[in-house]
This record gives structure tokens, sequence and C-alpha cells, in this order.
């Protein structure tokens, strides 16, 4: 890993620190559902969790049959060097599902950006399926995967100035990019 991608790391790491010690952490566990998924997942001997960074997953090549992201592709600071990764793993035939709240198509999830306080990439359905094609991956696809929970009449909270708003981002969606390993 170069110089600058642990330096990202670190600031990620510490903004994400920074999160649990404002009580956020449960929120966010809560929110992308990851300790349910361990428990849910507990009794299947051919599913496992493993901690590392998008430049170096803890796992041999061509090891993986599929391997899926939730909500952190757009942390990755060398999005290219991550797909490159990503292949390493796969076996060939190996999917990957990269799943992504963050993306230009969805203008409302910009305005996050700034609130971040880390350096996030934010592109466009079109540009991820340019990028994943380029680093030698086939059979790649995007789908967009709304929100159907429901949205109270009245909205009070900081990122939408009211409950229509919402419903429009809910509505647009999360963006889902597949694709597999030549």
């Amino acid at each position: 890993m170069s110089v600058v991608g642990k330096i990202t790391d670190q600031r990620l790491q510490q903004e994400f620190n920074r999160w649990a010690a404002e009580g956020r952490g449960e929120e966010m566990e809560q929110h992308h559902l990851l300790e349910r998924a361990r428990r849910s997942s507990a009794n299947f001997s051919n599913i496992e969790f493993a901690v590392g960074s998008s430049g170096r997953i803890p796992a041999a090549n061509d090891s993986c049959d599929k391997v899926l992201s939730i909500e952190s592709f757009y942390y990755y600071p060398d999005q290219g060097a991550a797909l490159d990764e990503l292949r390493r793993v796969l076996k060939p035939g190996g999917r990957f599902f990269i799943l992504i709240n963050l993306y230009k198509d969805n203008p409302y999830s910009l305005r996050w950006v700034q609130a971040l306080q880390v350096p996030v990439h934010a592109l466009s359905e079109a540009e991820y399926l340019e990028l994943v094609r380029a680093h030698g991956f086939t059979q790649a696809e995007t789908r967009r995967i709304p929100d159907d929970s429901p949205t109270p009449e009245t909205y009070s909270g900081k990122w939408f100035k009211n409950a229509a708003e919402l419903r429009d981002f809910k509505r647009i969606g999360a963006l889902l990019l597949t694709a597999s390993k030549p």
C-alpha cells in the first residue's frame, strides 16, 4: 500500500472513530446491519467475514466466488486499485456486488460529501461501468435499488428539505454495481 493509501486509511479510521465517540456507531451498525448478517450466517460454512483494506484483501488469489461491498466503495482512495484487488481474489467467473448510496445520479446523496470530512468518490452510473470494464471485468451491470421503507408524512432531519425530497431520494435508490472476473 502506498504512503498516500496509508494516510487515507488513517484519516478514514479517525473519522469513523470520531463518529463512534459521538454515539453514531450503533446507528451506523444498525443502518448497515453488519452484525445481523454475521449472526444470521453463522450456520453457513462457506461465508467468511474478514477485516482488511481495499488495497489488500485478506484472501488468497482466485479464492472467492463472490465478494460483497456495502456502502464503502466510495471511501476507497484508489478505486481502480481496489478493483484490481477484487480481480486478484475472485476465482475465474467469480462475481462482485458493490452497493453504493453516494453517487452522482442521486443528487441528494451528494449533500453528504462535505459532511463526511474525508475524501470520497462520487461517480455516475456510467462512470462506474467504464471504470469496472477498464479494470478487466466482464458482464458489468448496474441496477438501482429503491428504498421502499415507509417515509413519514413530515420530515425534520438535516439531509432533506422535506418528506417529498426524502421520498425522491429513496425512489432513486442505491446503485448496485456487479461484474465478473473473466
